[in-house]
């Protein structure tokens, strides 16, 4: 059985990794490593930043899970937070309950207010 370092892409595979996913797979990712709480930051990084390139195709779900997995390992990426309330505010009436509340719940856990 694999252990999860060897789970891990390397730093420079990372960003390579993430570029060509989609926003399930970015996100999935994302809730993965969190779950395992395991702290890969070149891999998270990435992940941030094809998801704030690709944010306006992100469903509820995928504006959720990586906000929950950055709050999970206490890893705040400001401008992937900032991407995902300004894609989720004129949505948030089509967030499923679990994904409010897991997006929710990772702004106050991390500290992050955003205005309208």
């Amino acid at each position: 059985a694999a252990s999860i370092t060897q789970l891990a892409p390397t730093d420079a595979g990372s960003k390579d990794l993430v570029h060509r996913d989609s926003p399930q797979n970015l996100t999935n990712t994302a809730w993965a490593y969190a779950t395992l709480s395991f702290r890969h930051l070149p891999l998270l990084d990435a992940i941030a930043s094809a998801s704030i390139a690709t944010i306006t195709a992100f469903e509820p779900q995928n504006l959720a899970n990586p906000a929950w997995a950055g709050s999970n390992l206490s890893v705040a990426s400001s401008p992937l937070l900032s991407a995902i309330a300004a894609q989720a505010l004129p949505t948030l009436s089509s967030f499923e309950p679990q994904s409010l509340a897991n997006t929710a719940w990772a702004f106050s856990t991390l500290g992050v207010y955003h205005a309208p």
